[in-house]
């Protein structure tokens, strides 16, 4: 039911540093402006997170090929957070995206290079109006506002995760050419960032769109601070999910009208929730990521939008 690979590996880049064996999160900076970023980071109170992040260097590249080539290069299942400039805001090339299994991009404007990444914080008026919204791998910025379990969901199995920044609202990226007046509050996005971390399959995070000759009171810098923060902050999670035993709580559901029992799956221990699919190409029982409202819709005889997805894909 999941993306099939689509490319294995990458030949390792004679440039790129060695991943050190402890280190859970490094950045990667292929410009000057890295170094604000650098600064603002370490003003937050990083002591708790400061045992999970290898700052790998600046890493020279002449284009965002160069950098995603480097990223795929690396043979660890540790993830990488790199930083890409505002230049690069169109040029994550489609090697990348195929060297992905569940990508993900939060970005509020059409993705043109691969129909099966799913986008969170679309924005419908950027959109034509033949785009196939897809409930099961779109997220409106509506449908997240108050409610970002939902984007937790896309984010829980992805591999690989782009953040555009231009999916915040101008007010809080002040300096940017490419954010709207409508968008993602800041403290969303950190949310969607500490999920984004938390991802059980993360490889690698990019966060492109920074402009430092427009970055007015160095406000992109100090917002990718605070992402760098919360990635963290979920990896924490992440890591603490790992040494732990699951505590599952199984619920049968029958909602009218439907043909069969659902089974909704809750970790206690994480509070996650799953729905347990017969996968007829797998030939076997298979969990997907859902949410407790999908849950409670069933309960109530409603069964949600998403879950209808899934259930034509079985």
């Amino acid at each position: 039911m999941d993306q099939m690979i689509k490319t294995q590996h990458a030949n390792r880049v004679n440039e790129t540093p060695n991943m050190p064996n402890k280190g859970l999160l490094g950045l990667l900076g292929p410009f000057s402006g890295i170094q604000k970023i650098r600064e603002e980071f370490s003003r937050l109170n990083i002591e708790t997170t400061r045992s999970f992040l290898t700052d790998l260097g600046d890493v020279s590249g002449s284009s965002a090929e160069d950098i995603c080539t480097i990223l795929r290069a690396y043979d660890t299942k540790q993830p990488v957070i790199s930083i890409f400039p505002s230049r690069a805001t169109q040029d994550i090339p489609q090697s990348y995206w195929d060297s992905t299994v569940n990508p993900v991009i939060i970005s509020n404007r059409p993705l043109d290079q691969a129909e099966y990444v799913a986008q969170i914080g679309i924005q419908k008026h950027f959109f034509s109006s033949d785009f196939e919204f897809n409930n099961r791998r779109h997220l409106r910025l509506g449908d997240i506002r108050g409610n970002s379990e939902k984007a937790e969901v896309l984010l829980r199995t992805a591999d690989a995760i782009v953040i555009d920044l231009s999916v915040l609202r101008l007010a809080d990226n002040i300096g940017s050419a490419t954010s709207s007046t409508a968008g993602l509050m800041i403290e969303e996005l950190c949310m969607i960032a500490k999920y984004a971390g938390a991802s059980i399959n993360l490889r690698n995070i990019i966060i492109r769109g920074y402009d430092q000759n427009n970055d007015q009171y160095n406000m992109m810098a100090k917002n990718i601070a605070l992402l760098l923060f919360y990635i963290l902050d979920g990896f924490k999670i992440r890591q603490s999910e790992k040494v732990q035993s699951e505590q599952l709580q199984r619920y049968s559901v029958l909602p009218d009208h439907a043909s069969e029992e659902m089974v909704f799956i809750e970790d206690q221990r994480s509070g996650r929730w799953w729905i347990e699919l017969y996968s007829d190409a797998a030939e076997e029982k298979v969990k997907m990521p859902c949410t407790r409202k999908d849950y409670q819709d069933a309960c109530d005889n409603h069964i949600s939008d998403r879950i209808t997805s899934l259930l034509a894909l079985a």
